[in-house]
């Protein structure tokens, strides 16, 4: 089970996000390396979910699916840990 969808960050932008797996189970939030798009990570997802994990997967701001671009100024490494990964969290 795979369910795509966006999460809203403090200061209200919106991030891309993928759930897999069933709710209920022990999570695992795969947090991209650097410029990683959450597809890449779509294989190893679905593995753990397998050995009985529900994981989240995201596109950090500027990255992929997410609405904000890249060269918006607010798409800083330092937002991505203290206002993305913090919303998904």
């Amino acid at each position: 089970m795979q369910n795509d969808f966006m999460i809203e960050c403090g200061d209200g932008k919106l991030i891309a996000a993928t759930h897999f797996g069933r709710e209920g189970k022990p999570t695992v939030i795969i947090s991209a390396a650097t410029g990683a798009q959450r597809s890449y990570y779509g294989r190893f997802a679905q593995s753990l979910v397998e050995q009985g994990f529900q994981v989240v997967t995201f596109d950090y701001r500027g990255i992929g699916d997410s609405t904000t671009k890249m060269n918006d100024p607010s798409a800083s490494m330092t937002n991505w840990g203290e206002l993305d990964l913090t919303a998904v969290i």
